[in-house]
């Protein structure tokens, strides 16, 4: 996204963009075992071979393009480019959609050989970078949701309520007081999150 950014749309809110769409893998990697749908004693995890790991699939797919959505849309909303509304929502439906419908298909075909040669993060990553404290993990988790579902939500809601935006148009005022603060507070609680998971 950033280096197509170069050709035409660069500018401060490419940042933002860098950010956001590194959320969208960053948090289903750090959620993907966290919902209680995939075992951690299951020695192919990523293998969506039954009705809980798809269900988990959707659900982190989900969040990830959530997560992208709030920080992109909070940032050109505090940079008073943008509305939050209208580009949380559209960037949170363009992410899900084809995560889903286009993601599942993919992890059934390629998952067997990305195993096969192994090239899984679990074949090349160190024994220690295994989790040591689940309990900080699992906190880590949750504030990762929260702040992820609660800052898309409340930024949409004092959205649509105090800046008099509207869904899907590109009308209102930008840089709204409450939108700033509550989008900001739910990308920076999403960011906390991440760090404190291992």
């Amino acid at each position: 996204n950033l280096i197509g950014d170069f050709f035409g749309t660069l500018g401060i809110g490419s940042l933002f963009g860098f950010v956001g769409n590194f959320l969208f893998a960053y948090v289903p990697y750090k959620l993907w075992n966290k919902f209680g749908l995939v075992s951690k004693d299951d020695e192919n995890p990523l293998e969506l071979k039954d009705g809980k790991k798809i269900a988990n699939f959707v659900i982190v797919a989900i969040l990830g393009s959530v997560a992208c959505a709030l920080f992109i849309a909070w940032g050109l909303e505090l940079l008073k480019m943008v509305p939050f509304a209208s580009l949380g929502l559209i960037i949170a439906l363009n992410n899900s959609i084809p995560s889903i419908v286009l993601g599942i298909p993919l992890m059934l075909v390629l998952y067997p050989r990305v195993k096969k040669w192994d090239l899984l993060w679990t074949d090349i990553m160190d024994e220690e970078a295994v989790e040591t404290n689940p309990s900080l993990s699992k906190i880590g988790a949750l504030i990762m949701v929260l702040g992820v579902i609660g800052g898309w939500l409340l930024g949409l809601i004092a959205a649509l309520g105090f800046g008099g935006q509207v869904a899907f148009q590109f009308s209102g005022t930008t840089g709204t007081a409450g939108v700033v603060l509550l989008a900001g507070a739910g990308s920076i609680l999403t960011l906390i999150g991440g760090a404190m998971q291992q």
